[in-house]
């Protein structure tokens, strides 16, 4: 198994709800993610199957990464509000106090949670790649 594989393998378990992870900030045990770590898998997964795409014969780890970069995407956007700027981390646990947070423009100002514009940058980038 290549490093790419079993990083992509990895990342759809995580996908599965199947890989929890501690969240160090709020010193909780619970599943983290940093949408700006999502953004970046985003864009190295857009950037890694654009380069597949050049090779002569389909490369075996392709459909693995196609897979890997769907569930983050998909799972980036489900988790966004629809302005497009996430929050610092979708298990944040200031989100529960902004309400329904996914249906609503982030908000910048708000007491409890920062946004990241520069996962949303990144994110834009990979899913335009």
């Amino acid at each position: 198994m290549t490093c790419a594989q079993g990083g992509a393998r990895e990342h759809l378990q995580y996908q599965r709800w199947q890989l929890p992870v501690p969240q160090f900030a709020a010193g909780l045990l619970a599943l983290q993610h940093l949408d700006a770590g999502l953004a970046w898998a985003m864009c190295g997964f857009a950037e890694q199957l654009e380069f597949l795409d050049t090779l002569p014969d389909r490369h075996p780890v392709l459909e693995v990464l196609e897979k890997a970069a769907r569930a983050t995407c998909d799972f980036y956007i489900e988790n966004t509000p629809p302005d497009g700027i996430p929050y610092w981390d979708t298990g944040a646990p200031g989100l529960a106090q902004l309400g329904d947070w996914r249906a609503q423009a982030a908000d910048p100002f708000n007491a409890y949670e920062p946004v990241d514009s520069s996962a949303a940058a990144i994110a834009a980038q990979g899913c335009c790649g």
